[in-house]
């Protein structure tokens, strides 16, 4: 058996860097051994994965969120490694080993990826509300896009005209004479953004320039592409993050000790990546009637929506009987809290989460 096979055979070490395995290890125990091994890949400037002595590696265990005590992450990796996928690097790794995603030339991602925008996270109406109010989220709503089809690639074609191509769908990078304040993030706040031509029609965009734009003829199948994401237990982590790198503009970056280069995404598709989004965001604009908050794929509201079990349904996650409070994008809790029981980027137990007055 060679060394990299010998390596392989044995299971990696947790939370520790121990001879003749590799290890998964927490991002602060990461970056030391970048110093030490000068072999090394980053994204966003924060290494991911380290080259240690002996044909071995530590990878990170940053993006198993949902696996965070040894015997969870090891029947992770042993569910994985039956798919081919050994050392994962993230809840999408399989998806991406059992479903290859169409090449798109430069030029098309090029001129969109600069305008491609996130989910929407707003506090619409902010302050303290008396009354019933209810939380809201999609089931897997990032999944549920996929199940409406996405562009055949084949066809794409480059266009100037959001209003003259017949029955052919597109995504447009656009400029707006003035921003549209009841419409969802971007075009509430940014006079440059890419939008479809249903978006520019629903939310009655005034475009005052298109800079580029690509249509297509119809739509694909994504049955196998459903099929490769629903493959292991971890389906639902995997349906949120599976259409991410179709959207990564930012590169890896290969480092050794003399130089350091980048790794081109071949699987960069800005037109799938914001169908995905749109799709989301639309599904959220059309319930969000009344609303005080909206986050990616929640609705805090006084209506009363149509629940369900299937993908893209509304799911009732809580009930605030008496009223809640919305401080920001992101934070809110139940007006009778001592607390907030939302606060991104805050710890649960921080004073900041006090409910005041």
């Amino acid at each position: 058996m060679t060394k990299s096979r010998a390596a392989l055979a044995l299971a990696p070490s947790y939370e520790t860097v121990e001879p003749d395995r590799d290890a998964y290890v927490q991002p602060l125990q990461l970056r030391p051994l970048t110093r030490e091994t000068k072999r090394f890949w980053s994204f966003h400037s924060a290494p991911t994965t380290v080259a240690l002595p002996g044909n071995r590696f530590a990878k990170s265990l940053k993006s198993f969120t949902s696996h965070t005590t040894e015997p969870e992450f090891r029947e992770l990796l042993r569910e994985y490694a039956e798919h081919n996928v050994p050392r994962p690097s993230g809840y999408a790794d399989v998806f991406h080993e059992k479903y290859t995603s169409p090449r798109v030339t430069w030029s098309i991602n090029a001129t969109l990826a600069p305008a491609m925008a996130g989910g929407w996270q707003d506090s619409l109406r902010a302050g303290r509300h008396v009354g019933v109010y209810r939380r809201y989220d999609m089931r897997s709503a990032y999944l549920w896009a996929a199940t409406l089809g996405l562009p055949d690639t084949r066809t794409y074609q480059r266009s100037l005209s959001p209003w003259k191509n017949g029955n052919r769908d597109g995504v447009y990078r656009v400029k707006l004479l003035r921003v549209a304040p009841n419409a969802p993030f971007p075009f509430n706040s940014a006079h440059e953004c890419l939008a479809t031509n249903i978006e520019i029609e629903t939310y009655n965009l005034a475009v005052a320039e298109v800079i580029d734009g690509v249509t297509w003829k119809n739509t694909v199948d994504t049955r196998s592409l459903m099929e490769a994401i629903t493959a292991v237990s971890t389906w639902k982590q995997a349906g949120r993050s599976y259409w991410g790198r179709w959207a990564q503009m930012q590169r890896v970056m290969c480092h050794s000790e003399n130089k350091k280069w980048s790794l081109p995404n071949i699987t960069l598709n800005i037109p799938w990546a914001h169908m995905i989004v749109s799709r989301v965001k639309m599904r959220l604009w059309e319930n969000s009637n009344n609303a005080l908050h909206v986050f990616v794929d929640s609705v805090i509201t006084p209506e009363i929506l149509k629940t369900g079990s299937e993908l893209g349904d509304w799911r009732l996650e809580k009930t605030y009987n008496n009223g809640v409070v919305i401080r920001g994008p992101g934070q809110y809790g139940d007006i009778d809290s001592e607390f907030l029981e939302k606060m991104s980027g805050t710890a649960y137990d921080s004073p900041l989460r006090r409910n005041t007055a």
